[in-house]
């Protein structure tokens, strides 16, 4: 499992933060 897959839902649910790391 990639460590990115949190990143990803997280970035599903809040397309807007598209600069957090």
């Amino acid at each position: 499992m990639k460590r990115h897959d949190c990143l990803s839902v997280v970035r599903s649910e809040y397309p807007d933060i598209d600069g957090v790391e």
